[in-house]
C-alpha cells in the first residue's frame, strides 16, 4: 500500500515537472522535436525519469500526446506558409531573403503578407513591428516605413497595421497594372482614386490617398527616391528642379494649429474627394437598431450585440474594447450594489495615444448585466468546448474556436451587420455616434439652463474636451467637424436630455430582453429535436450504426442548414 502511494506521488511530481517544462520551452521556443512530435529522449533527460514512465502513466501519456498535437499543428501551419512561399526562383544570396524548404510543386509567390517581429528602440523599449513579405523576400521599403512609424512617429502596432491595410491593396493595384512602385506618379494616383470610388466611400478614399502619399513622402525624405515627391520649398531646390519643373507626385502644403497655437507644416495629396462631411456614415439610433436586430440570427449574436453596445456607449476603439478582462468585472456583491444604485462601472484599458497610464471605459448597469450574463452562458459554453485555450484566457470576448477575439474579426462582423443599412459603417463609425450623442446631451443641458452656447463659445470648447477625454482622444480637433451636425438638430431643453436618457435605458433594456429571447429560442430548438436525438441513441444501442449516422446527419442539417451536405 505504501509503495502504491509512493508511485502515485512520483507520478504527480513528474506530471508537474512536465507541465513546467512545456511552459518554459514553448515560451523560449526551445522545444526539441522529432518530426511531428516531441523528442522522447529529450523528455526523459529533461524530466529525469525512465522511458517507461512516459508511456505507462496515463496522465503523463495524455499530457505528452497533447504536446505532440501542438507540435504537429505548428508544423502543418509552417508547411502551408512554406508551400506558398517555396521555390519562386530567387537565390538565397541576400540577407533579407527568407530561407525555406523547396517544394516539388511550384507555388504562387506570397505577396503582401505580414509577419510580426519585436524590436527595441534606443531606450530599450520593445515594440511589435510588422514585416512585409514580397514573394520570397522581405519588402524593405514598406517594412522600413513600419519601423519609422513605430520608432520615430510613436504609433502603436494597431495604427501601423491600419496603414499597411491601405498600402497592401495599393501595392496589389500597381502590380496588377504593371507599374513600378518607385516610378509611381500623379497619373497612377488618379487611376487608383477612381478605382476606389467605385466601391469605397469618399471619406475612406481620402484616407487611402493621404496614407499612400505619406508613404512616398517617407521614401523621398529617406532618399529612396529623389525629387519625385513635391515636399520642398522653392528656395531649397537646386536650379534643375525649380519651376517650371513638375514633380511626378505633386503635393499641397497644409498648416495645422494646435490648441496651444503651435503651427506644424506638412505636405499631403491634392487629389482628395471634396464635399465630404464628418456626419456621413455616422449611424443613427434607427441604423443601430437594425444592426442589433441582425445579431439575433448569428451564432455569436449575444456577443456581437454587446460589442456594438460597448462601442455606442463608451466610444472605445476595437483594440480597447477587446482589452476588457474577466478579472475586471465586479463580484456578485458589487454587481448587486451597481444594479440597486444605478451607478456606472469603470474598467481600465490602455487607450491609443494616451501613454502608458490606463484610462477608463464607463459601462452602464444595463450593459454590465448583459456582459455578466454572456460570461455565465455563451462564453462558458465556449470554455467547456475548448478548456485548453478558452479556459486559460482572461479576456472577455472569445472567438468560435476558443481563441481570443481579434480586431480584424470584429471589423468584418460589424461591416456585415451594417451591410445594406449604412455604407461602410464599421465599428469606428459607432465612435462617431457616441461623439454626436454626448455633445448633443451636453449642449442640450446647457441650453436649458439659459447658457448661450454657440459653435465658437468657450462652453463648446469645454464640452469637446470632455468628450475627447471620454473617447481617449489626444486632441479635440477631430471632434470639431461634428458640431454642425449637433447644432443642426435643434437642441433645446433639458426635457430633450431626459427623453434621450430614457430612450437609452429603454434601448439597453430591450437588448437585454433580446439576449434572453435568443437563449430561449436555442433551448426550444434543442427540446424540439430531443425525440430525434433519442431515436438516434436507440439505433446506436441496437448497433444500427448506418441508419444512426444518416439520422444524425439529418439532425445536423436541421441545426445548421448552411452546412447541409457536408
Amino acid at each position: 500500500m505504501a509503495r502504491s502511494s509512493s508511485n502515485k506521488a512520483k507520478g504527480v511530481s513528474y506530471l508537474e515537472r512536465l507541465i513546467d517544462l512545456r511552459e518554459r520551452s514553448e515560451a523560449a521556443g526551445t522545444t526539441v522535436e522529432n518530426g511531428s512530435r516531441v523528442r522522447r529522449s529529450w523528455l526523459v533527460t529533461s524530466l529525469g525519469c525512465s522511458d517507461e514512465l512516459i508511456s505507462s502513466n496515463p496522465k503523463i501519456r495524455r499530457a505528452v500526446l497533447d504536446w505532440d498535437n501542438v507540435v504537429a499543428e505548428r508544423r502543418r501551419t509552417a508547411a502551408v506558409i512554406a508551400s506558398e512561399m517555396a521555390d519562386c526562383g530567387v537565390e538565397n544570396e541576400v540577407s533579407n531573403v527568407i530561407a525555406m524548404p523547396r517544394n516539388s510543386k511550384r507555388s504562387k509567390p506570397l505577396h503582401g503578407k505580414i509577419r510580426w517581429n519585436t524590436i527595441s528602440d534606443a531606450a530599450g523599449n520593445e515594440h511589435r513591428v510588422p514585416i512585409v513579405i514580397d514573394g520570397t523576400r522581405i519588402d524593405e521599403n514598406p517594412s522600413n516605413w513600419c519601423r519609422y512609424l513605430t520608432i520615430v512617429k510613436g504609433l502603436d502596432a494597431s495604427s501601423v497595421e491600419v496603414a499597411l491595410n491601405v498600402y497592401r491593396p495599393f501595392k496589389e493595384f500597381i502590380r496588377k497594372h504593371g507599374f513600378d512602385e518607385l516610378e509611381v506618379n500623379d497619373e497612377v494616383f488618379l487611376l487608383w482614386k477612381h478605382s476606389l470610388l467605385r466601391t469605397v466611400e469618399a471619406n475612406r478614399v481620402n484616407t487611402c490617398l493621404k496614407t499612400i502619399h505619406s508613404y512616398y513622402r517617407y521614401l523621398e525624405e529617406t532618399g529612396v527616391v529623389r525629387f519625385r515627391v513635391q515636399i520642398y520649398e522653392t528656395d531649397d531646390l537646386p536650379p534643375t528642379f525649380k519651376p517650371p519643373y513638375t514633380f511626378p507626385i505633386t503635393s499641397k502644403r497644409v498648416i495645422r494649429k494646435s490648441e496651444l497655437g503651435i503651427e506644424t507644416r506638412s505636405w499631403t495629396t491634392p487629389y482628395g474627394v471634396r464635399g465630404t462631411t464628418a456626419s456621413r456614415s455616422t449611424p443613427t439610433n434607427e441604423h443601430a437598431k437594425k444592426a442589433h436586430a441582425r445579431t439575433k440570427t448569428q451564432k455569436h449574436g449575444v456577443r456581437n450585440s454587446i460589442l456594438l453596445s460597448l462601442a455606442e456607449t463608451t466610444g472605445g476603439r476595437i483594440s480597447e474594447l477587446l482589452q476588457i478582462k474577466l478579472s475586471q468585472l465586479p463580484d456578485p456583491a458589487r454587481l448587486a450594489e451597481i444594479i440597486q444604485t444605478g451607478q456606472p462601472y469603470q474598467v481600465f484599458v490602455k487607450r491609443k495615444r494616451r501613454g502608458k497610464k490606463d484610462m477608463p471605459l464607463v459601462l452602464t448597469k444595463y450593459l454590465l448585466i448583459r456582459i455578466v450574463n454572456y460570461v455565465e452562458k455563451e462564453r462558458m459554453e465556449i470554455v467547456k468546448r475548448f478548456p485548453k485555450t478558452a479556459g486559460k484566457s482572461d479576456y472577455l470576448f472569445l472567438g468560435d474556436r476558443g481563441n481570443d477575439l481579434r480586431a480584424d474579426s470584429v471589423t468584418h462582423l460589424v461591416l456585415e451587420l451594417f451591410f445594406g443599412i449604412l455604407a461602410d459603417a464599421g465599428i469606428h463609425r459607432l465612435r462617431s455616434k457616441f461623439a454626436v450623442d454626448r455633445l448633443e446631451t451636453l449642449i442640450s443641458a446647457a441650453l436649458e439652463k439659459g447658457i448661450d452656447v454657440g459653435p465658437n463659445s468657450n462652453w463648446v470648447e469645454q464640452f469637446l474636451q470632455i468628450v475627447s477625454e471620454e473617447m481617449g482622444q489626444a486632441s479635440i480637433l477631430s471632434l470639431r467637424p461634428y458640431l454642425p451636425l449637433v447644432f443642426g438638430r435643434r437642441l433645446a431643453t433639458t426635457q430633450a436630455v431626459l427623453l434621450r436618457e430614457q430612450e437609452l435605458r429603454a434601448i439597453e433594456t430591450e437588448r437585454l430582453i433580446a439576449d434572453q429571447e435568443l437563449r430561449i429560442q436555442k433551448q426550444m430548438e434543442t427540446l424540439r429535436l430531443m425525440p430525434s436525438l433519442q431515436e438516434a441513441a436507440r439505433l446506436i444501442a441496437e448497433n444500427n450504426k448506418l441508419d444512426a449516422r444518416d439520422y444524425l446527419r439529418d439532425l445536423a442539417n436541421q441545426l445548421d442548414p448552411a452546412q447541409a451536405g457536408t
